[in-house]
């Protein structure tokens, strides 16, 4: 048997299996010679269809017309209906009858105890029955009870889970409108931007081309920086070739003229130095303004990338607060 509170799943008890009914002591019957009298029936039947059979046997050999034929067919069928009347006679004796009604009595005084073990059986099967069924019974109110305490706390569950579920879909609910509320207004701002954005481009392109020309100016500086320097060494050049020239003459000429070509020497020293020196000059010059230059690009552009980096502060700030 189940108990209240077992967790085991519970079977209804089996059909009820009736006990094999005991054996009955018949009383031995008496020898049966009832068999003697249907032999002696059938045994005098089956004579007279052989004695009649041999009777009209020359006769049926000779041929014979079909009503005689007729007659001794019915001839041939008298004797077996006479003997089965008197078989039939024979067994409805009152001794025979008694005798039949004995067996019957008794076969249904046999059919009648048995009968009342039978329904001796099964009223003990349904008592037990009875107080399986009530065990179970109480079973599975028990289960049921149990049941409908835990149907009772699911239900609390969910009503509990279904209250915290609606408070989640009020805060989603402010939480989408915020959300929608800030990308309008970042969607509101990105033409503003975009405009900002274009003048910060335009700005930097400006800023970009102004270096450019910088860069070219300062480009055709030393272009012709470099000239001056070539025409500097051109000039040194052929002060060397004049200055050899006069060695040359001065060689050439006689010892009598040393004087006059150390003078002329000493000049040509004092103008070529003085060319060299104002070259050097001019050279120092040109590097003075070209390192003038170059700071000033610099500077410029050091001032525009102060000014970009600035304005995408300005911008990148000016976007957060508008999508805050």
């Amino acid at each position: 048997m189940f108990t209240a509170d077992s967790d085991e799943p519970f079977v209804l008890s089996a059909a009820a299996v009736l006990p094999e009914a005991e054996a009955v002591v018949e009383d031995a019957p008496e020898r049966d010679r009832s068999w003697v009298v249907p032999v002696l029936a059938i045994v005098a039947a089956l004579g007279s269809f052989a004695g009649l059979g041999w009777m009209a046997l020359p006769a049926v050999q000779a041929g014979m017309a079909p009503v005689a034929l007729v007659q001794l067919i019915a001839a041939l069928c008298v004797p077996p209906l006479l003997i089965g009347l008197l078989y039939l006679l024979a067994m409805r004796t009152s001794r025979a009858e008694a005798r039949r009604f004995g067996a019957t009595s008794h076969t249904m005084r046999m059919e009648a105890a048995s009968l009342d073990r039978t329904l001796s059986a099964l009223s003990d099967k349904i008592a037990e029955n009875r107080e399986a069924l009530a065990e179970q019974t109480d079973i599975l109110i028990a289960m049921g009870n149990r049941a409908a305490q835990q149907i009772a706390e699911v239900a609390g569950t969910v009503a509990h889970q279904s209250t915290a579920l609606d408070g989640s879909s009020r805060t989603l609910t402010l939480a989408a409108g915020e959300a929608e509320r800030r990308i309008a207004v970042v969607l509101a701002s990105l033409p503003k931007a975009h405009e900002e954005m274009r003048g910060l481009s335009e700005r930097v392109d400006a800023a970009g081309l102004l270096a450019s020309e910088r860069a070219a100016a300062l480009d055709t500086q030393l272009s012709a920086l470099s000239e001056r320097g070539r025409e500097a060494e051109q000039i040194a050049g052929g002060a060397a070739e004049r200055l050899a020239a006069h060695i040359a003459r001065m060689e050439a000429t006689s010892e009598t003229a040393s004087v006059r070509l150390e003078a002329v020497t000493g000049q040509m020293s004092v103008e070529v130095d003085g060319m060299l020196d104002r070259a050097a000059v001019a050279v120092d010059e040109a590097r003075k303004s070209i390192a003038a230059q170059g700071e000033a690009i610099l500077a410029m552009l050091s001032a525009n990338q102060a000014a970009l980096d600035r304005a995408s502060k300005d911008t990148t700030e000016a976007l957060a607060e508008r999508m805050a």
